[in-house]
């Protein structure tokens, strides 16, 4: 019941192309798909798991490590792809651009002779046999059979007339390969051995194939085949461009770990373990990224802002690629309900500033946003350390961030014209939060802040000043106009350019908010 009335608020504030992200534990997750089944059923959703504690955390007979993402994706939502899946190892650079083939990235190829630690001949018998070369085509053609221990390899003889390479360790002692010749075999038909060049000291090829790692990524489609030498018997593979690198729905990044983007960020910026379970903003950012990384104007709306983590997010997505996301946290100051009683108890009530100060708005998000943006905590010192990427925490961002608190107006007041500076922030951001904020100039009659997209005529009688001044702005978007005659407004809107967004203030105000509020509940 507390997420249903917030899922249907959502879903008018979703764009045509918007997206809904709820992340969940195991406990709800069933219930929270069947609800969004319920009141999204024409639209897609998917869900993603995320190993945010690779240690696992002992609940009943199994160690949790995961969380659950539920992404609601509106009709015209898309998923970018990137060079990292998020899922396949090794695999967390991206590419930007398409390449050319020379350009591509190419995998390492692995050296067949083990090396390190249990890599003697007597260390894994079965491991100690020859591989077939055909000299002249420089090509890897097959295996022979294991050697036994008792018996001595024959450097200079042949099998079948192709000669024979040997595990032979630097210090030329008998050493083993990395793989059994059946497996060997099976990667030789596909392409996936080559030989290189002959050591007359050790009387031996080296070899090299393509390990575990690579061999997954070819079939999760981030390596591609892009030629077959038949004479050498060795394809040529690369990275794939960006665009075929599809994010995968299970994640797992070290980053994601809410131990290394979540707690360790807080103790960084706070010094103190002052907020239970944060989300890593890394896991956090990446969910973004999926769905923003084409979309650097894009909003965020955030309803349960915790410790202020999406913020922290939408900057570094910023900060990636130049972006200008905005962000908009909502959330309650609640206060912990141990440290509510010991407040109730010593005489500290809800509205006092002491009780307030406890509340996770006073005390972790508010703090959170300055410092993630001032590079500072609230003593004025540096926050020491630095974000995975390599940005010092003490650098901040370039964004700007303000506060506001929700509360309630005198309806006859508002009807009156004497809750206009209450209600300009809201304003503000319903015409996208760009530029300035200002009270009209004495005699003004309205006010249209330069830089800014909306404009507010409060007195008709200054209508056609109203409308030059707009004629001159042409990045005005919204416009208010303040009147109580439902004829006045209808003529002075059908005077106004079509492209404008035109509302009715204050009684249009009034009444918009509580039907918007009430419909579909």
């Amino acid at each position: 019941s507390m997420m249903e009335k917030r899922l249907r608020v959502a879903k008018r504030l979703l764009k045509p192309d918007g997206v809904l992200i709820v992340t969940i534990d195991e406990h709800e997750v069933h219930h929270l798909g069947m609800l969004l089944e319920k009141l999204y059923p024409e639209v897609y959703r998917q869900m993603v798991t995320i190993v945010i504690n690779p240690k696992g955390v002992t609940q009943g007979r199994f160690s949790r490590v995961e969380e659950y993402a539920l992404f609601v994706f509106m009709p015209g939502a898309t998923v970018t792809g990137r060079g990292d899946d998020l899922l396949t190892p090794g695999i967390e650079k991206e590419n930007e651009e398409p390449l050319n083939v020379d350009e591509k990235q190419r995998p390492r190829w692995k050296g067949l002779l083990r090396s390190g630690s249990d890599a003697r001949r007597q260390d894994r018998e079965d491991m100690f046999y020859p591989v077939l070369i055909d000299p002249e085509r420089q090509a890897v053609v097959g295996t022979g059979e294991p050697l036994p221990l008792e018996q001595e390899p024959n450097f200079e003889s042949k099998i079948g007339g192709l000669a024979c390479a040997w595990p032979v360790r630097r210090d030329e002692s008998l050493g083993r390969w990395a793989v059994g010749p059946t497996t060997l075999r099976s990667l030789i038909e596909k392409g996936y051995v080559a030989v290189g060049g002959y050591d007359h000291k050790r009387k031996t090829w080296a070899i090299s194939y393509l390990s575990k790692e690579p061999r997954e990524q070819i079939d999760a489609g981030l390596l591609e085949v892009l030629s077959y030498d038949e004479d050498r018997n060795v394809v040529d593979v690369a990275y794939t461009d960006v665009a075929k690198r599809r994010l995968k729905s299970v994640w797992h990044r070290t980053r994601h770990d809410a131990g290394v983007g979540g707690s360790d960020v807080l103790q960084a910026i706070f010094g103190s373990r002052v907020f239970p379970f944060p989300k890593s903003v890394y896991a956090v950012a990446d969910c973004l990224s999926a769905v923003l990384r084409d979309r650097p104007n894009a909003l965020v709306v955030d309803a349960f802002a915790g410790s202020g983590t999406t913020l922290h997010a939408t900057c570094l997505l910023n900060a990636e690629d130049d972006g200008d996301r905005r962000c908009i946290l909502v959330t309650n100051n609640e206060v912990e309900d141990a440290t509510a009683k010991e407040l109730n108890k010593d005489g500290f009530y809800r509205g006092s500033s002491k009780y307030e100060a406890q509340g996770v708005f006073e005390r972790v998000a508010r703090p959170r946003c300055e410092a993630v943006v001032t590079g500072k905590r609230r003593d004025g010192t540096p926050i020491p350390g630095k974000h995975l990427g390599g940005r010092l925490f003490a650098e901040g961002f370039l964004e700007n961030v303000e506060f506001y608190a929700l509360d309630y107006l005198d309806p006859d007041e508002v009807d009156l014209g004497l809750q206009f500076e209450a209600i300009l922030p809201a304003l503000w951001m319903a015409a996208g939060g760009v530029g300035d904020r200002e009270k009209p100039e004495e005699g003004q009659g309205y006010s249209m802040p330069e830089g800014s997209t909306y404009g507010v005529l409060f007195k008709e009688s200054r209508f056609r000043h109203f409308r030059e001044a707009l004629e001159k702005l042409p990045e005005v978007t919204h416009v208010w106009l303040v009147t109580d005659s439902e004829e006045a407004y209808a003529e002075m809107r059908s005077a106004l350019p079509g492209r404008l967004l035109v509302s009715m203030l204050y009684r249009d105000y009034l009444r918009n908010f509580r039907i918007n509020t009430e419909r579909n509940l």
